[in-house]
């Protein structure tokens, strides 16, 4: 019992040491075209670039907060589209993001390390292969219908497809490395004894 949980621990700190590595490449928040309002010199630490300043007033309204804040909603102008997810400041509380973070990880984590026992009689090799087909699986289903739905950016959307594909194929592998590891001096075996 104590290695799927020394398992799943290894593979939530992997997926989660990844996920902050990949915010670097140059596909991640990087690429968000930045346009600010606001009145506070306080949020500028939300900036990941150098925004496009606006005067206050002109984007950002009383209106407009309250029409998207906490929704996911969509902008109309006479030339463009604008998917936009807008929540409160308060919910970018950095600690509260990460704690939220760190739980989703722990999630994905638990569900791979339950797909890895499950997959055991195929053996270490088969087992990874079938976590890496999910992992394609799962962008695909998340990153393709977000491009086909909301036009996400193509190099947005193929950088956060790989970043999932690898993340979930290292915290794989890290949490196979554990379950097969010898115990009493026996090799765990394909069942991750």
């Amino acid at each position: 019992m104590l290695k799927p949980l020394v398992a799943t621990a290894a593979a939530g700190l992997t997926l989660f040491i990844w996920g902050g590595i990949t915010q670097m490449f140059p596909w991640g928040p990087s690429t968000a075209h930045v346009i600010s309002t606001e009145t506070s010199p306080d949020l500028g630490a939300f900036h990941l670039r150098t925004p496009v300043i606006e005067a206050p007033g002109s984007l950002g309204t009383a209106a407009f907060d309250e029409a998207f804040s906490g929704r996911l909603g969509l902008l109309f102008t006479d030339n463009t589209v604008s998917w936009i997810s807008s929540m409160p400041i308060a919910y970018y509380d950095g600690a509260a993001y990460l704690t939220r973070q760190a739980v989703t990880q722990a999630v994905v984590a638990a569900l791979i390390v339950a797909l890895l026992i499950l997959l055991a009689p195929l053996g270490p090799r088969r087992s990874l292969s079938v976590i890496a087909l999910s992992a394609v699986s799962a962008s695909v289903a998340t990153y393709g219908v977000l491009s086909n739905w909301w036009g996400l950016a193509p190099a947005y959307a193929v950088g956060e497809s790989a970043n999932l594909i690898v993340g979930w194929t290292i915290a794989a592998t890290a949490a196979s490395f554990i379950l097969s590891r010898k115990q009493g001096g026996k090799l765990a075996g394909t069942a991750y004894g």
